[in-house]
C-alpha cells in the first residue's frame, strides 16, 4: 500500500514550482542553482563544495532523494530527482556527520 508522504507533496511542489514560479515554490537562495540535470548538479556540488553522494532512496511516488555531503567540511545538500532526470535542491546546510552507531545497530540482530 502506498502511503501519502510529505516528501511527495514537497517534491511535486518543488518540481512543478520551478516551472510556474514562486507562488508554488519558494525562490532558492542565489548561492546555488535550484534545478538542473542530475549530472550537472552532482558536478556543481563536487566542484563548489567537494560534496559527494552519501545516501539515497526512492520515495513511493518515484522521486529519488539523494544526500550529498563533504565529510571534511561538514556541508550537506539534499536533492530530489524526478524520473525525467531533473534534480532540485531541497535543503542545504552544515554540521554533517556520519552516525556509525546507527549503522552498526542496523547490522545487529533485533533483541528477542
Amino acid at each position: 500500500m502506498l502511503r501519502p508522504t510529505l516528501l511527495a507533496t514537497v517534491s511535486a511542489l518543488l518540481l512543478v514550482g520551478t516551472a510556474t514560479g514562486p507562488p508554488l515554490a519558494q525562490e532558492p537562495p542565489r548561492i546555488y542553482p535550484s534545478c538542473m540535470p542530475t549530472e550537472e548538479l552532482a558536478s556543481f556540488l563536487r566542484k563548489q563544495f567537494e560534496e559527494m553522494p552519501m545516501a539515497r532512496g526512492v520515495s513511493d511516488d518515484g522521486v529519488l532523494v539523494t544526500m550529498f555531503a563533504a565529510k571534511a567540511a561538514g556541508t550537506w545538500t539534499i536533492a530530489l530527482t524526478a524520473p525525467s532526470g531533473v534534480s532540485c535542491i531541497l535543503a542545504a546546510g552544515t554540521g554533517f556527520e556520519l552516525m556509525p552507531e546507527a549503522l552498526a545497530r542496523q547490522n545487529d540482530p533485533a533483541p528477542t
